[in-house]
């Protein structure tokens, strides 16, 4: 055996006993009534009450991987998000081409990290999507991992069958439903496609929102400019740029938090008091911009940044909203 391998086989079952000793005896107290946490103990996804008005629908938590890895950081919020090592985790390799592999490679980093009740879900088929016995393997999952590769591929496959019906019911029901790449593309209410400015709808997990993925490479976010900017609705729809091995944690209230290295945009247009205070003629078209470094919060009831708990309570650090930028919009 290569040394290599040798030494990657320690390092990750030396992972593994850290997140079980230390970081996994963590739970998540998603229902209402739970005992609070032990002396000490914080939960990953902190319950911030921001004011305003929320859904009474029952909520599970997405989070949302930009990029094509997956930092260890980022793994174990995802398991301690799920419930811990005992969880029981879907991976779904719908969006690879190379499903087999792909859903295998995510599957050992769970289980590096200690989960240990991990199925790779091979739905990679209209058929089977379709098939209620593909779909009840699915419903009582407690995190449903979405692994990345084609979007469009897998809302073919996806979109309008009892698969898409029980990822769905399991998000209602409390459960965690976590994507990278395209997996995690597709979990807003739309999906850029084809020219800028141009959406099709996507799972619809987050409402409002438009995920691109690509948004914050190379600094140039021209989906998510275009599609905020040509679709104002009477529903403000929200662009989401997400770094590479950065997540998007959104819990059951809307309130969502940046974890792992880099950073979130979210992009929206001005509320129309804001639209109406600069009467000036102008071909451009405004929108707000919110860049998220990592710990920073989004209210997505709100539509709103949020303070940090190192921040909550300090005079000046209330939200505030973001510069307005104008841009033309061709």
């Amino acid at each position: 055996m290569s040394p290599w391998w040798q030494i990657d086989d320690i390092m990750g079952e030396l992972s593994r006993l850290w997140s079980q000793a230390i970081v996994l005896p963590w739970r998540r107290h998603r229902e209402q009534g739970a005992a609070p946490p032990a002396k000490g103990a914080q939960p990953t996804l902190p319950p911030w009450k921001g004011e305003g008005k929320r859904s009474e629908a029952a909520r599970g938590t997405l989070i949302l991987i930009g990029g094509s890895r997956i930092g260890d950081e980022i793994i174990l919020e995802m398991i301690h998000a799920a419930g811990g090592r005992n969880a029981r985790i879907a991976v779904l390799p719908t969006a690879s081409l190379d499903f087999s592999r792909g859903g295998q490679r995510y599957a050992r980093s769970l289980r590096r990290f200690g989960a240990t009740r991990v199925e790779t879900v091979e739905i990679v088929t209209r058929e089977r999507a379709q098939d209620p016995a593909w779909a009840a393997r699915l419903a009582e999952n407690d995190l449903i991992f979405l692994g990345g590769g084609d979007e469009a591929l897998l809302l073919s496959i996806m979109a309008g069958t009892p698969a898409q019906e029980a990822l769905a019911g399991a998000y209602r029901r409390g459960a965690v439903v976590a994507g990278i790449g395209a997996g995690a593309t597709v979990m807003g209410r739309w999906v850029a496609a084809g020219e800028p400015g141009d959406i099709v709808p996507g799972l619809g997990l987050l409402p409002g929102v438009l995920v691109d993925q690509r948004g914050n490479q190379g600094g140039r976010p021209g989906k998510l400019f275009h599609a905020v900017a040509r679709h104002p609705g009477p529903d403000p729809l929200v662009g989401l740029g997400i770094d590479e091995d950065t997540a998007l944690a959104v819990g059951p209230d809307l309130a969502a938090r940046v974890v792992g290295q880099g950073m979130v945009l979210v992009v929206n247009r001005p509320s129309d008091a804001a639209s109406q205070a600069d009467q000036t003629p102008s071909p451009a078209i405004r929108v707000l911009v919110h860049v998220l470094p990592a710990g920073a919060g989004y209210d997505f009831a709100l539509h709103r940044p949020i303070p940090t708990r190192a921040t909550a309570g300090v005079p000046g650090s209330e939200p505030r909203p973001a510069d307005l930028i104008d841009g033309i919009i061709g």
